[in-house]
C-alpha cells in the first residue's frame, strides 16, 4: 500500500484553498512534487487547481509553463483530451481558462466534450427552492455556449449523447431549457471512429514484446545520470507495471532508494518510459461483452468467458518475464544495490508479485 506523502498532501491542500506562498515554498524544498499529481490517476496539478476553482493558481501553473489544453495522463491521444476545462469548477475558472486558450470543444471519446461535464455537474433547484451545494451553475454552461461549445458533439462510444440528450437522460431540467433555447439538437455525431475489437489476445507475442523492451530498458540505465525513483544510485528494486484498462501499456522503472518498496510511487514515472500495447485496453473491451480467446506462452489456446479479470493471465505473464530475464542473466549488467528486488504491479493494485510475505525469496534479482 502506498504511504502517504505529508509533502504531497501539503501541496494537494494549498492547491485547494488557493495558496500561492505555500506552492511555492513546497516547490523550492521539494521539487519533485512538480511532475507528481495529487491522487493515483495522476490528475495534474492545473486540473486539480481548476477543480477547486482557484483561479490565481491555474495562473500559476499555466505561467509555469502548463499547457492550458494539457491531457490528463492515462489513456492515450487517440482517446481525445480531457483537459482542465472538463473540470472547471464555476464559470469564473471556466471564463479564465478560455481566455487563455482553452479548447471550448476538447473532446474525450467516452467523457465528452467540457459542455457535457458542466450538465452532468448542473445543478438543479430543490423542492424547497434550495440548490444543492456542489456542482456546476446554468451560468458556467451559458459561457461555454458563448465560447462557440459543439452541440452536436456527442459523448460515448455506441450509445452517445449529444448535450441535450445527456441532459434529458441525467434529468438535468434547467440544463435542457436552456440547450433547448439555444438550438441544441437532441441528436449529434460521434467525433471518434468505433474502437476496433481483439478477440485474440497472444500472450507469448506479447512476452517477445516485453522482453525485448526490458532489455534496452537495462541496456539504456545509466546510475549517474539516473533521475527517477530516487535518483543517482544503484538500483534497489525494479517495478513492471502495466495497465489495460485505462490504456495499455507496461513499464520498467529502476528504483534506487534505499528504503525502496512495492509502494505505488512507481506510478509517478510511467509518462514517457512505457511500452504502449494499445490491443490489450482493446480485448479487455471485447471481453466484457463476449468471450476471448488467450494464447498462453506456451502456445495453447484457451477461450476466457465474458468479462474475466485479466490482470491476472497479463500479471503472470509479465512476472514469467522477469524470471527469464533472471535465468539468462540480463540483470548482471544492471549495477544493482544488496538485496535488490523484482516486483509486479498492475496500475489499479488488482495483481501484485510477490506477496508481502514472500518478499525477498523469489524475488531477488
Amino acid at each position: 500500500m502506498k504511504k502517504p506523502d505529508p509533502n504531497l498532501s501539503a501541496m494537494c491542500d494549498a492547491n485547494c484553498r488557493g495558496d500561492l506562498d505555500a506552492i511555492r515554498k513546497l516547490l523550492e524544498a521539494h521539487p519533485e512534487l512538480e511532475k507528481m499529481g495529487p491522487d493515483d490517476n495522476h490528475t495534474p496539478w492545473l486540473h486539480w487547481a481548476a477543480q477547486h476553482g482557484q483561479v490565481s493558481i491555474v495562473e500559476f501553473w499555466l505561467e509555469r509553463g502548463c499547457d492550458v489544453n494539457l491531457n490528463q495522463p492515462g489513456p492515450p491521444k487517440e482517446e481525445g483530451l480531457f483537459t482542465a476545462l472538463h473540470v472547471a469548477k464555476d464559470a469564473t475558472t471556466t471564463r479564465f481558462l478560455l481566455s487563455r486558450g482553452a479548447l471550448v470543444n476538447a473532446c474525450h471519446r467516452d467523457l465528452g466534450t467540457p459542455l457535457h461535464y458542466a450538465i452532468t455537474r448542473a445543478v438543479e433547484p430543490s423542492q424547497k427552492g434550495r440548490r444543492r451545494p456542489e456542482g456546476a451553475n446554468m451560468d458556467q454552461i451559458r459561457v461555454l455556449l458563448e465560447a462557440g461549445a459543439d452541440l452536436t458533439m456527442m459523448n460515448g462510444e455506441g450509445k452517445g449523447y449529444s448535450p441535450l440528450a445527456w441532459a434529458m437522460h441525467l434529468r438535468r431540467k434547467t440544463a435542457e431549457q436552456v440547450l433547448r433555447d439555444a438550438g441544441a439538437p437532441e441528436n449529434g455525431s460521434l467525433p471518434f471512429r468505433r474502437r476496433a475489437q481483439v478477440k485474440t489476445l497472444d500472450l507469448g507475442k506479447d512476452f517477445d514484446a516485453v522482453y525485448e523492451y526490458l532489455a534496452k530498458r537495462v541496456r539504456d540505465f545509466d546510475a549517474a545520470k539516473h533521475n527517477g525513483l530516487g535518483g543517482p544510485g544503484t538500483v534497489k528494486m525494479v517495478h513492471l507495471g502495466f495497465d489495460f484498462v485505462h490504456a495499455g501499456w507496461v513499464v520498467f522503472l529502476f528504483d534506487t532508494r534505499p528504503d525502496a518498496q512495492p509502494d505505488g510511487e512507481w506510478t509517478s514515472e510511467i509518462e514517457g518510459n512505457e511500452l504502449d500495447l494499445p490491443h490489450w485496453r482493446l480485448a479487455s473491451e471485447t471481453n466484457r461483452e463476449k468471450p476471448i480467446t488467450l494464447i498462453q506462452t506456451d502456445d495453447t489456446q484457451v477461450e476466457i468467458p465474458t468479462n474475466t479479470e485479466l490482470a491476472i493471465p497479463l500479471g503472470k505473464m509479465l512476472t514469467e518475464v522477469l524470471f527469464k530475464a533472471r535465468a539468462s542473466g540480463l540483470f548482471a549488467a544492471l549495477p544493482k544495490a544488496v538485496g535488490c528486488e523484482l516486483s509486479v504491479e498492475h496500475f489499479d493494485g488488482v495483481y501484485g508479485w510477490p506477496e508481502h510475505n514472500e518478499r525477498g525469496v523469489e524475488n531477488l534479482a
